[in-house]
């Protein structure tokens, strides 16, 4: 299995995982609770493919995000300067 397979797999079961955690201040989770996950194991060329969608949409996400932060100063620029900061 493909590393960036694996992780994203455990990132999907995260939430799960941390919703059946026990305890008040200190939560756990028992040995059944994190065998319980289910690693799908397709074969490794559809890991590959998998990985490579994987890998796509992530750049289309941190450009994005790049994006956003460009815009974010464009607005806060163009408040001062209404503001005649």
């Amino acid at each position: 299995m493909t590393y960036t397979l694996l992780q994203n797999t455990l990132e999907n079961s995260l939430e799960l995982l941390r919703n059946q955690s026990i305890g008040g201040l200190t939560r756990y989770l028992t040995l059944n609770m994190i065998t319980s996950i289910k690693i799908p194991l397709p074969p490794i060329h559809i890991q590959h493919q998998i990985v490579a969608q994987i890998t796509r949409e992530q750049k289309i996400v941190n450009a994005n995000k790049e994006l956003i932060i460009i815009f974010e100063n464009k607005i806060k620029d163009r408040i001062a300067n209404v503001w005649g900061e």
